[in-house]
Order: C-alpha cells, then structure tokens, then sequence
C-alpha cells in the first residue's frame, strides 16, 4: 500500500505505463508482449487478461514471474465464452485483428471450440502455477458475485 511506501502502476502489455483512467480506452497486444517499462524487483504483479490469444504467452508469463514477490493472473472470461450455445448463428469479431467470421453453432463447433477453450485455460494455469504464481479463471460478473464465486475460495481476497 502507498502507507507502506509502496506506488501501484498500471502498465499495458506491450506499453507503458497508463493511467488507470484511461484502461477502458487501451487497446490490448496481439501478440502478448510485456510492458515496454522495466518491471520493479519484489512487487506483486497482477495480470487481468482472457488469455485467448493465438500466440503463446509463454515469454510473457515468464517475464511477469522474474523477479516478483507474488503473481496473479486472473483469467476473465464472459459466461457464454465458457458455455456457448448449440444451434445458433454467430458474428465473430476479433478486436486486434479488426477481422470478422461467420460460424454456425453446431455441436461438432462447440465441442472443438470447447475443447481448445480448456486447453488454453489449463495451459495458461500450467504455466502461472509452475512459476509460483496464482491462477484464477473468473466468470464474469458483478465484482461482488466474482469475490464471492472465484477470488474468495482461491485465496485472493479475504472478508473484511
């Protein structure tokens, strides 16, 4: 805490260091790149990310776990991310890429999107955990709904 003599930053992947103001602004990297600042020695860092890229964040968590004291990566996701709908039509539009794609849900589509979805996560978490660090998939929601749910339980936060 500041009380303790210790500044928190914000710092974009692949940029530098933003106000927390202008988060809802930033558009996120592609590829996941670190912040182009030097990351301070014995900090904790909190990663808040989807962790849906199609490069491998491997360098990037690495690079997040050198040096810090404590990682988080919260892994948020919204609720039809992690459950989509059999039968229905869907308009894709990836953000980095400024690309669109027309997909049919059918159950074979679910089942691979699914299967590749899980993969991802438990890679992700595979590699957060294996450099001391906690991984947190969140389904997202109201922030008390997600204490209460996620953070809670995992240690993250505790009651007042």
């Amino acid at each position: 805490s500041q009380q303790e003599g210790a500044a928190a930053r914000v710092l974009l992947l692949g940029g530098g260091e933003v106000a927390a103001a202008a988060l809802q602004c930033a558009a996120p990297a592609a590829p996941p790149l670190p912040p182009t600042v030097p990351l301070r020695r014995s900090g904790a860092r909190v990663l808040i990310t989807d962790g849906l890229w199609p490069e491998d964040p491997a360098p990037l968590v690495h690079t997040l776990l050198g040096g810090c004291t404590r990682m988080l990566c919260l892994q948020l996701l919204d609720p039809w991310e992690l459950a989509p709908t059999v039968g229905s039509a869907l308009s894709l539009v990836d953000c980095e890429r400024d690309a669109r794609a027309e997909l049919l849900l059918d159950a074979r589509t679910v089942a691979a999107y699914r299967d590749r979805l899980q993969r991802l996560c438990e890679g992700l978490r595979a590699m957060v955990t294996a450099g001391g660090g906690v991984h947190v998939l969140l389904t997202a929601d109201t922030l008390a709904t997600m204490c209460a749910s996620h953070l809670l339980p995992a240690g993250v936060v505790e009651p007042a």
